[in-house]
């Protein structure tokens, strides 16, 4: 059977960092590239039941509590330009699916699921890397965001 997944957007984002320079100090400033990448994965998908598998195994006390989901994922990476002072636009493949369980320090994945409903939940996680090559996917961050549809038009839950 056929999974039908729903790639609504790739996006490549370029920005440049650029370190201070004090005066007097003759190397030049440092900068750094991040690529940004994003997939929605329809409710069901294989892609998206390995997402949150992923999410599971790595938090299991934040583990996914909705259910018939769209997964969207967001990666962002970092690297030095390859060229001095030169940003070169370059395509970015989709976030991988299975989500890889290694990376470069700094890289960070946002998953975000949403239910028919408008719930979500959303989890942010970072490669904090170890000495020797290790390290490990950090959740810095979790939501939880229930719609609450009888009362949607009043202004205190207008956003949230």
């Amino acid at each position: 059977m056929k999974l039908k997944v729903l790639l609504l957007s790739a996006s490549v984002a370029f920005f440049a960092v650029t370190g201070s320079v004090s005066a007097g100090n003759t190397t030049s400033p440092q900068s750094a590239v991040v690529i940004s990448t994003k997939s929605t994965y329809a409710p069901g998908s294989a892609e998206a039941q390995s997402v949150l598998q992923w999410v599971k195994q790595r938090s299991p006390e934040y583990a996914p509590v909705l259910e018939g989901v769209t997964v969207e994922v967001v990666k962002k990476t970092s690297s030095a330009p390859k060229s001095s002072g030169a940003l070169a636009r370059a395509a970015a493949p989709p976030p991988p699916v299975p989500l890889p369980s290694s990376a470069n320090p700094g890289d960070e994945f946002t998953i975000t699921t949403t239910d028919r409903y408008g719930n979500s939940e959303t989890w942010g996680y970072t490669w904090v890397g170890g000495g020797n090559g290790g390290g490990a996917w950090v959740i810095v961050e979790y939501h939880y965001k229930n719609v609450n549809y009888e009362n949607q038009d009043t202004p205190e839950t207008l956003g949230g």
